[in-house]
């Protein structure tokens, strides 16, 4: 068979177009696969079950995502010194909302803030409210400013033109 319109995949026993099969992109795989594709299709990969010793990494997707939780606390605990019970307290605390804006982040976790001179964590922040305090540099002087910036250029319905009159661009 001409091997430049497809591949056997040795899972299914099916010979596949190339695009059924995952093109490889590192050198390490390109070595393992001179071919540049993976040895089976997509959809007998997506099928198999990967079994793993306990102590090693899962290998899967949801081998990974049900050991997400686990990591994301054992990293936690690493880096800011909050074990499970204490990091559990704070979101209760804050009821699972910002500290800063108050908002419940859908789909996302809330991240840990810490003072980056002492490492004392402070609380739970939104991805947005983390950033921002970040790209400020925990620095109060630079926050008040941006503050007196805004008010400054703030807009209220005292400066809004009455309806009818057009503003000439």
């Amino acid at each position: 068979m001409n091997t430049d319109n497809g591949k056997l995949c040795p899972k299914c026993n099916f010979w596949l177009p190339k695009s059924k099969f995952k093109k490889l992109t590192t050198r390490s795989a390109l070595k393992k696969y001179p071919d540049g594709y993976y040895w089976c299709c997509s959809d007998c990969y997506k099928k198999i079950e990967w079994v793993y010793k306990e102590g090693e990494e899962p290998t899967n997707r949801r081998a990974r995502r049900r050991d997400k939780r686990t990591r994301r606390i054992v990293s936690i605990e690493r880096i800011y010194g909050l074990s499970e019970e204490d990091y559990m307290e704070k979101i209760d605390g804050q009821r699972n909302l910002c500290a800063i804006c108050g908002t419940k982040p859908e789909g996302k976790v809330l991240c840990v803030d810490h003072d980056h001179k002492t490492g004392n964590v402070r609380g739970l922040l939104c991805g947005n409210c983390n950033v921002g305090l970040g790209n400020f540099r925990d620095d109060i002087k630079i926050i008040e400013s941006a503050i007196e910036y805004l008010k400054k250029y703030q807009w209220s319905q005292t400066n809004l033109p009455e309806k009818g009159i057009k503003i000439s661009s």
